[in-house]
């Protein structure tokens, strides 16, 4: 009876390396699986971000060809010397201006925040890379 517990005790002793390993190779999946979702969850966040700056963009250049067109008014009331027109234009310009420099404000704002996730995700996508090499 006693050989049959040291033999029991022998065994399981042999086999707890065994274990030890193969629940390190577990845990290195199972980061690996959580880094690969968050990658995932990061490129959809570039990719609301990517459309944030496209749509960003095409608001500028709306806003740039109002004010230009309310510029080429202007001037053309200038010209033909009437000047409280001239003036109502050039309110309607600054205003035109003033949306303007709150939508480049707002493209660079987004332009940034693209860059950083980004770089999350590259981040991130190195750390996979060394959890992964754990389980190889």
């Amino acid at each position: 009876m006693k050989k049959i517990i040291i033999l029991t005790a022998l065994v399981s002793a042999m086999s707890l390396p065994a274990l030890a390993q193969s629940s390190a190779t577990d845990a290195a999946v199972v980061k690996v699986e959580q880094d690969n979702a968050k990658i995932k969850h990061e490129n959809h966040e570039i990719k609301q971000d990517a459309k944030e700056v496209s749509s960003d963009k095409r608001a500028l250049t709306e806003e740039r060809k109002e004010r230009n067109l309310i510029q080429a008014k202007e001037d053309k009331a200038v010209k033909t010397g009437d000047t409280e027109k001239a003036a109502n234009l050039e309110q309607r310009r600054e205003h035109e201006q003033k949306e303007v420099n709150e939508d480049r404000k707002e493209l660079n704002t987004d332009k940034a925040e693209l860059h950083k996730d980004k770089a999350k995700r590259s981040r991130t996508k190195q750390k996979r890379n060394k959890d992964a090499a754990k389980i190889q």
